[in-house]
């Protein structure tokens, strides 16, 4: 039993040794070519004020901007689902959610928002996957407590968060690291910006050099 398995042992060596990790891989059923993939998500594209979209100067394509300024000014990370606070903070929210798509209102009561750890998960009333419009989310006025109860973020309204379609696609592969798999992103952008068929182009020239495509 000893014997053979050292001779399965060789035998893979030799593999690696001949025909490269590709081969290997090949061999046991993993695909070694590389993959175009390309998925939408809702990141948050603005705040509105005044009436109007403000993106505090955020470039063209940047999906992380105003989530990271919710962040730093008003300690909360906010996304369709969920609102996050730092370490063991608190948050009292003081109104029902609103959301808006194509011109129509729907509420999140504030009784159905559950705590998990620092985390507040609502669902909303429609189903994100059937829309391609911005969505509005309202979550109100807020308070943020430490775990002793002591008020660190004052009570204060959230702007409306205006949330975009985004899309990142990307080649994902095998070939750089037998432990697991690597990519290359080829866009991080809004979807409205996005040229897929130009996306595929690069794709399949194999370049090795792959950029971000972000005009």
């Amino acid at each position: 039993m000893r014997k053979k398995s050292i001779k399965i042992l060789i035998l893979i060596s030799t593999i690696f040794l001949f025909t490269g990790c590709n081969a290997l891989l090949n061999l046991i059923g993993i695909s070694t070519e590389p993959k175009f993939i390309a998925v939408d998500h809702y990141y948050i594209y603005g705040l509105i004020e005044n009436g109007k979209i403000n993106r505090y100067g955020a470039l063209k394509n940047d999906i992380h901007k105003i989530n990271f300024k919710l962040w730093y000014e008003d300690g909360i990370t906010v996304t369709l689902s969920s609102i996050t606070c730092g370490n063991s903070n608190r948050i009292k929210f003081y109104n029902d959610f609103k959301v808006i798509t194509e011109g129509r209102e729907y509420t999140i009561p504030r009784t159905t928002i559950e705590k998990l750890s620092n985390s507040y998960f609502y669902e909303l009333p429609i189903n994100r996957l059937e829309w391609e419009s911005d969505i509005i989310l309202d979550i109100g006025e807020i308070e943020i407590y430490d775990k002793d109860g002591k008020v660190i973020k004052e009570r204060k309204k959230i702007p409306p968060i205006v949330f975009r379609r985004a899309t990142i696609a990307k080649i994902t592969y095998y070939d750089r690291d037998v432990m697991g798999r690597d990519y290359d992103v080829l866009y991080q952008g809004w979807k409205e910006n996005y040229n897929s068929s130009k996306l595929k182009k690069l794709f399949n020239s194999h370049d090795d050099d792959h950029k971000i495509y972000s005009e």
